[in-house]
């Protein structure tokens, strides 16, 4: 607590930690507005293709077979490396 009152007494302390605390505010505003850039969805009208994304949990699976069914899409595709493997072949 000491060592800590003296870093805080010099400049340098004061400029690091203010460093900090932008770098995290900058940090915040730059991953709340991506989220909510990414989170839109916005289905295209008399489309004929639905694209899901691989890494989806099953409760989302089953809202996207829902939306697959009521958007009368001819084909799902589902977009997803080699890395994800959690989705079982047969839900698919």
């Amino acid at each position: 607590m000491i060592k800590l009152q003296r870093i805080l007494r010099n400049g340098i302390g004061i400029f690091i930690l203010l460093i900090i605390i932008g770098l995290f505010t900058f940090h915040q505003m730059i991953f709340r507005s991506l989220f909510t850039f990414l989170s839109v969805t916005q289905p295209v009208q008399n489309a004929s293709i639905l694209v899901i994304e691989g890494w989806l949990f099953e409760y989302m699976l089953k809202e996207a077979a829902d939306e697959f069914e009521r958007g009368q899409y001819a084909y799902c595709i589902i977009i997803s490396s080699k890395k994800d493997n959690h989705i079982p072949s047969n839900d698919i």
